[in-house]
């Protein structure tokens, strides 16, 4: 069983730990996102929730649509539909609707609208269904959770949040750890924000593929959008170190369908090559600089960031020659600046 006391707290430790999210998990946030809601589902709440995808990572991927404007260009013509989606689902109870009280069929149709937006991206469909609806919707994430099928998660943690005992207490540990300047919303996700936090924590778990590399390999560099992860890994022997490619493909996004031929989907792992120059040509296989940052090897910020800089900078990523918005360039070299100085 992955709800529990003990992912949770692992989960909760985790969050504070390794991530630049703050400690109040989302509450201030809340507040904003339930006043734009209720001043109607129309262009202005759209335009909101698209920037606010782009904050949660949701929108950032090797294949278009990965901007803003796509995206923002994408969604307008779902606008009507979504909002229908969001009165249906707004009158078959006279609360705020939870996971408690609905079935997957209920929600579905809203989150297949979400999915048509981008491609079938199960991120970026349960991110924005959750900013519509936080008690029913519950998030998964590339690097917190990693990527699994939506409606399989859905209904799993359903299920298991009714066999779940010890509910009240997991609310109160929550409660605990939520350092906030604002009272907690009346309306805050207490349910599907322990579901995600027990999801963090037994994917993190000891011994997992996620808490540790196999046998003496270290992360380099690990960058993700919703369909996967492309993590460079090494190991440092009396030669030097030397230098692997993980790519994690959980949805097709970073393998096209040549790419792929005959390879199962799920990990890759690229021949081991000796030099750094080696090491970023692999990357390069891939619009790297696009995706979003998760690690970089203390040893190595100052190449990731003059690499990145290179590629960026001058508006397209390596031999890949994707142009890149202005605007989506300035805010990557933020967030990589952030993670060649600070490493998270």
């Amino acid at each position: 069983m992955i709800i529990g006391l003990q992912s949770l707290r692992a989960g909760i430790d985790w969050w504070l730990e390794n991530t630049k999210w703050s400690s109040e998990f989302v509450n201030d946030e809340y507040h904003e996102l339930y006043r734009t809601r209720e001043l109607g589902i129309n262009e202005d709440w759209w335009k909101a929730t698209v920037k606010r995808l782009w904050g949660w990572r949701a929108i950032r991927a090797p294949k278009p649509p990965n901007t803003q404007e796509e995206i923002n260009r994408n969604g307008r013509c779902f606008i009507e539909a979504i909002a229908v989606q969001y009165r249906k689902i707004r009158e078959k109870t006279s609360a705020e609707p939870s996971i408690e009280q609905l079935s997957w069929e209920e929600v579905a149709p809203l989150f297949g609208l979400a999915l048509e937006i981008k491609n079938g991206s199960q991120v970026f469909a349960c991110k924005m269904c959750h900013f519509l609806f936080p008690k029913l919707f519950l998030v998964i994430d590339n690097w917190a959770t990693g990527v699994m099928d939506y409606e399989f998660c859905w209904r799993g943690m359903k299920e298991e949040w009714g066999r779940f005992s010890a509910k009240h207490d997991a609310r109160r540990e929550l409660q605990g750890a939520i350092k906030s300047q604002k009272p907690l919303h009346s309306l805050y996700p207490l349910e599907t924000k322990i579901m995600e936090l027990s999801l963090i924590g037994y994917y993190w778990r000891p011994g997992s593929r996620a808490e540790k590399e196999d046998g003496d390999t270290e992360v380099i560099l690990r960058v993700g959008a919703e369909g996967g992860d492309v993590t460079l890994v090494g190991r440092q022997g009396e030669g030097g170190w030397r230098f692997s490619l993980h790519v994690d493909d959980c949805s097709g996004e970073f393998l096209d369908e040549e790419d792929a031929a005959g390879l199962p989907r799920g990990i890759q792992a690229s021949p081991w090559v000796h030099s750094w120059p080696a090491a970023v040509a692999l990357l390069d296989r891939y619009p790297w600089t696009q995706l979003s940052p998760q690690a970089v090897h203390p040893e190595f910020r100052e190449q990731v960031g003059q690499e990145v800089s290179r590629r960026i900078s001058g508006g397209f990523d390596g031999d890949q020659k994707q142009a890149i918005h202005p605007l989506d360039a300035a805010r990557a070299l933020e967030d990589w600046r952030h993670f060649c100085v600070f490493g998270d």
